[in-house]
Formats: structure tokens, C-alpha cells, sequence
């Protein structure tokens, strides 16, 4: 799942038994992500800066060559040639000081009864994250980047 400007990219569910490893992934980003990211229009693509957090099969050699060719210098994670974003900045993320708590919310509203309710839960959830929530995200996080940056790169999470 992800989001990019006023778009919610619809959660992706690898099937139960898959592990994901270099290739599992690397398979994702070359075979999904371009179908997730259809709806977007097409002005749009050229400007996508995809992040990532620092999954093993994120940071192999055969992810970053694939995304070096997808998003050239526009990728941050392990290894980017554009940024390496700061280990355990979750207060930096919007997938993780938004996203993830609102799907979170939601779906725990009451517990799911399998692992097929709990993905119908997720994509409900995410289909009602509103292009004005994440201008609100959006707006959050820049104030994060210069609380963080007032701190010069330090805790901030107390004057939120």
C-alpha cells in the first residue's frame, strides 16, 4: 500500500505461504507496482519518489538495479543513490504516522474472524482515506521536517 499526492495505492497481499525474499520482491516491483500504479495519471509518474523502509529483500542488489531502472535517482531506502531516510524514523513516514494506525483503527474496530476478513477490512479501510486526509498528511508532514529539523535531526516527538 502507499500513497502518492491525492492517490491511495490499494493494498497488495502476497498469498499466506510466500516469504518474501530479493526475488519475491523484486518480482513485485516489476510485475505489480506497475499495475497498482495505473490509476495515476500519467503527469504524475515521472515525479514519483518511491520510499521504502529496510526490509532485507528491499535493500538486495536485484530490488535496487530494478529500481535504479524504474525510478532513477528517485527512491529512497537502503543503499539509494538519491537518500538513505534515517532507520526508525517513523515519525518521518506518513505510512507510518498516518496510514497504518487510521487501517489499524478501522479494522480493529472489531476483531476479523480470518485472514480473508481482515484483507477486506484493509481494502475498506483504505478506500476511505479522502484526498483532503492526506492534504492533511501532507501538511503534517512538512511540520515534522521542520520540527525535525529545528532538533538538527533529533527527537522531536515531544513538541508534536
Amino acid at each position: 500500500m502507499g500513497i502518492l499526492d491525492n492517490y491511495v495505492i490499494e493494498p497488495f497481499f502476497f498469498p499466506e505461504n510466500v516469504n518474501i525474499t530479493a526475488v519475491t520482491y523484486s518480482e513485485f516491483l516489476v510485475e505489480t507496482l506497475p499495475y497498482l500504479l495505473e490509476d495515476v495519471p500519467l503527469a504524475v509518474i515521472p515525479n514519483i519518489i518511491f520510499q521504502q523502509d529496510g526490509h532485507p529483500a528491499h535493500s538486495s542488489l536485484l530490488a535496487r538495479t530494478i529500481l535504479n531502472q524504474r525510478f532513477p535517482n528517485r527512491w529512497i531506502g537502503i543503499h539509494s543513490t538519491l537518500q538513505e531516510w534515517p532507520p526508525r524514523s517513523p515519525d518521518l513516514t506518513p505510512m507510518d504516522f498516518f496510514v497504518w494506525g487510521y487501517i489499524r483503527d478501522q479494522v480493529y474496530d472489531s476483531l476479523p474472524r480470518n485472514r480473508n476478513d481482515l484483507i477486506q477490512k484493509i481494502q475498506t479501510a483504505s478506500e476511505k482515506i479522502t484526498p483532503i486526509m492526506l492534504s492533511k498528511v501532507r501538511e503534517n508532514l512538512m511540520r515534522r521536517i521542520a520540527l525535525c529539523a529545528e532538533e538538527n535531526g533529533g527527537h522531536f516527538e515531544h513538541v508534536l
